[in-house]
């Protein structure tokens, strides 16, 4: 005996989208048979609207669902529902060659640690029992505000309950639906931002999750308590991620907190009456800062492509990777958008929004550095920095800390003046320059090696003369020495009242200015000293240190102060890297060996 058997094809050449109306799929028997209806087909992601035909040829007409990501078509015909003209009847048949592609979420725009924030956006929440207003976080949680403001333009939580409801904890909603079934995240689990400095305290609102740490879809909740042991703890024992605030309606939030609540099984915890969230909508937009201008984009399904517009719409652009550069200048509530073409070939129907006013200035530069003196390498304190930008009444001023560091933050691109100086000490005033730095550059003057043994029975090769005791000796910075700084400096280790002003003078570490082979400068300047102009542009961080010499102390005889800090000591390779960086001789800086 043989019974009916079946073939089934549709007339789809491609992937069913959100475009296709109606499937009609074509039934053909091995012989005619009797008894098809609607009752004896069950499908997937489709809906039976109409059977008709005869014989061995039958149609069955079905709607494709809209919200299914790129799965497939279910179509099954249950055993024994069709016989024929002996009474047989067929087997189970399934067809399932059918692609569908209806469902593309508009993409999420996600802010970074380059964004501030000078009014967080908001939510208002409305329940039967009153309104509460939300402000969110995106400055420590980027990424969890913009999955909530998300699903907030998707209306999900419109009609979603708190579903758990536990007094002296907290209440939690975003992911049941009234008939107390689930109700599915839009979105693919987000990445845990639970350390980010925010605490679970009474009146903060946290992504809920399962015990997976980057799991949280829809779902949040309300601390009603301090809750600290909600908190990152460490890897661990992640915590939940705090994202905002409560500002007002926290009774509303006792209230939710105190209604009555099952306690068996599936429903502990679940009030009894149920408590529906209303509406949830952004009420407040917010306003940000950036620096950078460049914003990312969280898609939410394979094999998409997506695109973005500045202009609210009017022009699109092609994007690539997870993010995009914004210009500089102002974009208000709506401007920027962004969708999504997913594999079916649906474009998102309402685009994501970046729903705050977004402000893109040029970036920020710093200016970091540190002093140090030439031949002892100690790490200068208490250097007075000051920088100035050209054209402009922008002045600025630091001082270089126990490490020898100084910096700037927050600065604009330009030209600025940089001016360094150190008031002096008693060691300074006093034993630091004498007789034996006016004979060094006298030494100097003729071409002579100040450095060599003037007894004769010290080493056989003297270090070179470095560039800084040229700097040293050149009293009057005419760029020479001659026997008149000689003098110079003779006068000032007699303290002469006509003697030149004792001070510490500074100079570019990254200058190569001497010849090593003549011990002269490269430089046509009258003086290597500081000349005082710095670009401030790219890399963001620009790095200037700097060698002080004191004037008139041509041998380097003087002492750092007690507990002064020693390159020699932090760094044992600088100079060594320094030199082989500039192409010198790391003797410049009294480096033998």
């Amino acid at each position: 005996m043989a019974i009916p058997t079946l073939t089934i094809t549709d007339n789809v050449a491609g992937i069913v989208n959100r475009a296709t109306v109606n499937v009609i799929y074509n039934f053909a028997f091995s012989e005619p048979v009797i008894g098809l209806s609607m009752d004896d087909l069950l499908t997937l992601n489709c809906d039976v609207v109409a059977v008709t035909g005869s014989d061995a040829n039958w149609q069955v007409s079905v709607t494709p669902y809209q919200n299914v990501d790129l799965y497939y078509m279910g179509l099954q015909l249950q055993a024994g529902r069709v016989s024929n003209a002996l009474g047989e009847v067929n087997a189970v048949m399934t067809h399932t060659a059918q692609l569908i592609d209806t469902l593309v979420l508009p993409p999420k725009l996600v802010t970074d640690a380059s964004y501030r924030f000078a009014v967080n956006p908001q939510v208002t929440l409305q329940t039967g029992l009153g309104a509460i207003v939300i402000e969110l976080d995106p400055e420590h949680a980027p990424v969890a505000v913009a999955n909530m403001l998300a699903y907030v333009n998707q209306s999900f939580y419109d009609g979603t309950l708190f579903h758990r409801v536990i007094n002296g904890f907290m209440v939690q909603g975003g992911g049941l639906t009234p008939s107390m079934t689930s109700k599915t995240g839009l979105y693919d689990p987000i990445v845990l931002e639970s350390n980010n400095g925010l605490s679970n305290l009474r009146g903060t609102i946290a992504m809920a999750r399962t015990s997976a740490a980057d799991s949280a879809t829809s779902q949040f909740f309300i601390n009603q308590v301090d809750n600290l042991f909600l908190n990152y703890s460490s890897a661990a024992s992640p915590g939940y991620t705090v994202f905002g605030k409560v500002l007002s309606g926290l009774s509303v939030v006792d209230d939710l907190a105190k209604v009555a609540v099952g306690t068996v099984g599936a429903y502990a915890d679940t009030p009894l009456t149920q408590e529906p969230i209303t509406s949830l909508q952004q009420t407040t937009a917010g306003s940000a800062l950036s620096r950078t201008g460049v914003l990312g984009v969280s898609t939410s399904e394979q094999y998409t492509t997506w695109s973005y517009t500045l202009d609210g719409g009017k022009t699109w652009q092609l994007g690539t990777g997870n993010s995009f550069t914004l210009p500089e200048g102002t974009y208000e509530v709506g401007t920027i958008q962004v969708r999504q073409t997913d594999y079916a070939g649906n474009t998102t129907l309402a685009p994501g929004l970046f729903t705050s006013t977004l402000v893109v200035d040029p970036p920020l530069h710093r200016l970091i550095g540190h002093v140090y003196d030439w031949k002892t390498h100690t790490l200068l304190s208490d250097v007075d920095v000051k920088l100035t930008l050209q054209n402009s009444a922008t002045n600025l001023e630091s001082k270089s800390g126990a490490d020898g560091t100084f910096g700037f933050e927050s600065l604009d691109v330009g030209t600025y003046q940089l001016d360094f100086s150190k008031a002096l000490t008693t060691a300074e005033t006093g034993s630091a320059i004498n007789s034996a730095d006016a004979l060094a550059a006298l030494k100097i003057a003729v071409g002579r090696n100040p450095n060599a043994d003037p007894d004769g029975d010290g080493p056989l090769t003297a270090p070179p003369v470095s560039p800084y005791q040229f700097i040293a000796a050149d009293a009057n910075q005419d760029g020479k020495v001659t026997s008149a700084d000689a003098l110079a400096i003779l006068k000032m280790a007699v303290k002469r009242t006509d003697a030149p002003a004792r001070e510490w003078l500074f100079v570019n570490e990254n200058q190569d200015f001497w010849n090593e082979t003549t011990s002269s400068f490269t430089t046509t300047k009258s003086s290597v000293v500081w000349d005082k102009v710095l670009q401030v542009s790219s890399p963001l961080t620009t790095q200037q240190n700097v060698v002080a010499v004191l004037k008139g102390d041509v041998n380097g005889s003087w002492t750092a102060p007690a507990g002064s800090q020693d390159l020699d000591l932090t760094t044992p390779s600088y100079f060594n890297d320094l030199a082989s960086k500039l192409g010198t001789q790391a003797s410049q800086w009294a480096v033998m060996g």
